[in-house]
């Protein structure tokens, strides 16, 4: 089943589709040079080592050629469903009548399902215009989640952030060892560096928790209690950062600096409607009649 003429299209730029051509090639010649260089002076040692490099670089290799080619598939939208358009294969449809949609915010994606899960649709947040068909599907759509589900009322952050800054942090406190006995300015600013590293991971959020009358967001350590009276209103959006597009849900504060919050596990979809339906915010963002009004 083939999308009318009069459908609205929506495709990456050429250019992303390049970009991971060009990534996937680098990828493949640096797995085949680590193998050549295995070949001669064959070590146990060494053989760990250039295998492991092999399986990095090939494993990259064949993300970035799949990335490649799910950036040139273009996807149609009108008042019956979406589409999936994939060069050389048939069309993949799915009625808005029989769809559900989340947001996969750590891959970066949205993902469009029918009920029975038997048939998906990605669409990367790399997509020109996202913001307009990620609206015009929940115009469709009502719920951000599966139908028939239960809307979560606890939200995990993704543990990419820490591990990454523990990573460093680890590095940081090994410089410092490695220093100590030699170089004493430059073991005090590893150490500097490690301190720092885990203050970043004490301010990024284990989860996120909607209780009868609050907010709670958890940190290692400590907490933060966000009574709902506080809360002017919830929106959602994307932000930009060198060539990746990130969803964000962010509380706006009657008084004190936004919250802004990325990459938890259950979706940006889901937390933005379970936020504004705990505070009683409706669509446009005005607080529903008979709910208290902020700051109240």
């Amino acid at each position: 089943m083939n999308p009318p003429d009069n459908a609205v299209r929506y495709r990456q730029s050429i250019g992303m589709v390049w970009f991971y051509r060009v990534f996937a090639a680098l990828a493949l010649g640096l797995a085949t040079l680590c193998g050549f260089a295995l070949i001669p002076g064959w070590k146990p040692a060494n053989a760990v080592i250039g295998v492991l490099a092999v399986v990095l670089f090939g494993g990259g290799s064949l993300y970035c050629w799949g990335a490649a080619r799910r950036a040139r598939d273009v996807f149609a939208v009108n008042e019956t469903g979406i589409w999936r358009l994939r060069p050389k294969v048939e069309p993949l449809f799915i009625a808005w009548t029989d769809a559900a949609v989340r947001a996969d915010d750590t891959m970066q994606r949205l993902i469009v399902t029918n009920l029975e899960r038997t048939r998906t649709i990605w669409l990367e947040y790399q997509l020109e215009d996202l913001a307009t068909l990620r609206d015009y599907i929940r115009a469709h759509i009502p719920s951000a989640s599966v139908r028939g589900s239960v809307r979560p009322q606890v939200f995990h952050r993704s543990w990419i952030n820490k591990v990454i800054l523990t990573f460093f942090a680890l590095c940081m406190l090994a410089m410092a060892a490695l220093f100590s006995g030699h170089i004493i300015p430059m073991a005090l600013a590893c150490l500097a560096g490690c301190a720092f590293l885990l203050f970043g991971i004490s301010q990024d959020p284990l989860a996120l928790t909607i209780r009868a009358d609050r907010v709670v967001i958890n940190f290692t350590g400590w907490k933060r209690d966000i009574p709902f009276s506080d809360i002017s209103v919830v929106t959602s959006g994307d932000e930009f950062d060198r060539g990746n597009v990130w969803a964000v849900v962010t509380i706006v504060l009657t008084h004190g600096k936004p919250i802004k919050l990325y990459r938890f596990r259950e979706g940006s979809l889901a937390m933005a409607d379970a936020l504004k339906a705990a505070i009683g915010q409706t669509s446009d963002g005005a607080q529903s009649p008979g709910s208290p009004p902020p700051g109240g």
